[in-house]
């Protein structure tokens, strides 16, 4: 049986951009989790069910093939990466598709993130 995850392709600029977008705070549940939370228009997820990696300068390829289920998207996303000439990127986000309603694009100062659709795998 099929499952989908969103992936998300794009830049930060500094630890400070990175740490706005996923720093997580408790203390207030009606505002959201972290950035990317509110970059989706959300106030919670499950931490559990989302992956980000983060480029140190290696190949856009290596980047994305350390993450889960990437023999199933790889290819695809590469291509994406070549036609969004986001060839280097350094910040790769999955989520499992049940996690976000209607992901988007991220533009906040410091981040650039592309969404680039929901993607098939097998368990």
């Amino acid at each position: 049986m099929n499952e989908h995850l969103h992936l998300w392709l794009g830049r930060f600029q500094s630890d400070t951009a990175l740490a706005e977008l996923f720093e997580e705070q408790y203390e207030d549940r009606a505002r959201p989790l972290n950035g990317f939370a509110a970059s989706q228009g959300q106030r919670r997820y499950d931490h559990d069910f989302i992956e980000y990696r983060v480029g140190n300068g290696e190949a856009l390829e290596d980047l994305i093939r350390l993450n889960s289920y990437s023999q199933f998207y790889l290819e695809q996303v590469l291509e994406a990466a070549r036609a969004s000439q986001l060839q280097d990127a350094n910040l790769f986000i999955l989520a499992d598709a049940k996690e976000f309603r209607t992901p988007m694009n991220i533009e906040k100062t410091g981040v650039s993130m592309t969404y680039l659709g929901q993607f098939s795998y097998r368990k």
